[in-house]
């Protein structure tokens, strides 16, 4: 008997209008109705995942998994069970990476959509808009920001550029995702939808 049921967002628990079908809206309440826990296992950070645990009711959403896996949450507390971040050092070596390849990026804060100057392009603003979160600047040099994740964004082929040149050794010190063609994310190496569940 499965005791739990962890679903991604885009393409698995949203259509792509972003819209939970009344089909699975209902599906996962019999899941709940039996016993079995919903969970939403998303990269998106907490406050984008919680936007659609309400799509189908946050009631029956004990847990979220957000960041691809580095933060964990219950939902009715608002606690922490799990949390992975990047340190300052990572931070600053992937924003000085962007930057000196003229490429937008951003990290995450509960509340704001973290940049360090003016986006070159539409992709941060997407973000902002997707997860409902306004974006604030932040210092990603001072020494004390820290995060679950980074994002770099660029045009598909001027990102995809970019990528050839990582040094392949950055591979095995961090999780690496390319979510959307305009999309690279950068976690602690381990970090992933399915290892957040094995806490």
């Amino acid at each position: 008997m499965y005791k739990l049921v962890a679903f991604d967002i885009d393409g698995t628990l949203v259509n792509s209008k972003k819209e939970v079908t009344p089909a699975t809206r209902e599906a996962l309440h019999k899941l709940h109705d039996v016993g079995i826990h919903v969970v939403i296992s998303s990269g998106r950070p907490y406050k984008g995942v919680l936007l659609n645990a309400d799509l189908i009711g946050r009631e029956i959403v004990p847990y979220v998994s957000c960041f691809n896996g580095g933060l964990v949450k219950e939902v009715a507390t608002d606690r922490t069970i799990y949390s992975h971040t990047l340190t300052n050092e990572d931070i600053q070596y992937w924003a000085k990476l962007a930057i000196d390849n003229d490429l937008d990026v951003h990290a995450h804060s509960d509340e704001h959509v973290l940049i360090y100057d003016e986006p070159r392009d539409q992709y941060v603003d997407v973000e902002a808009r997707l997860n409902e979160m306004p974006t604030e600047y932040a210092d990603f040099f001072d020494g004390a920001l820290i995060a679950p994740k980074i994002m770099i964004t660029a045009e598909p082929t001027k990102l995809d550029a970019f990528i050839e040149t990582l040094d392949p050794a950055v591979y095995d010190k961090y999780s690496i995702v390319k979510s959307e063609p305009f999309f690279l994310e950068i976690m602690p190496q381990g970090v992933s939808k399915g290892e957040a569940w094995h806490i």
